[in-house]
């Protein structure tokens, strides 16, 4: 599904909605499935922002350990761990259906 996504958290720390307002919004095809991960050693949920840029598709966003904690008529939040330079934050998303 298409779908616009803000980030709630910076490196883990909530931003404050004005904070949130001002950050990037990215828009892409959100996927969420589960995959095995060999750096984890089982399988995860994953929520994933792609977009097609050139024939290809690049990944935007990633959250693993990925949940829905809630779901209204034309939005929802993700929440999951982020990987930013090799360290591990909590993250969540509020989600938007284009």
């Amino acid at each position: 599904m298409r779908v616009r996504v803000r980030p709630i958290n910076l490196r883990g720390q909530p931003l404050r909605k004005d904070e949130r307002l001002e950050r990037e919004v990215y828009e892409g095809r959100l996927a969420l499935q589960e995959v095995r991960i060999n750096d984890f050693g089982r399988a995860l949920t994953r929520a994933r922002v792609t977009d097609l840029l050139e024939g290809n598709e690049k990944v935007m966003l990633e959250l693993l350990d990925a949940v829905v904690i809630w779901i209204g008529e034309q939005s929802m939040r993700i929440r999951g761990f982020e990987t930013v330079a090799g360290v591990q934050y909590g993250q969540t998303w509020d989600v938007e259906i284009v």
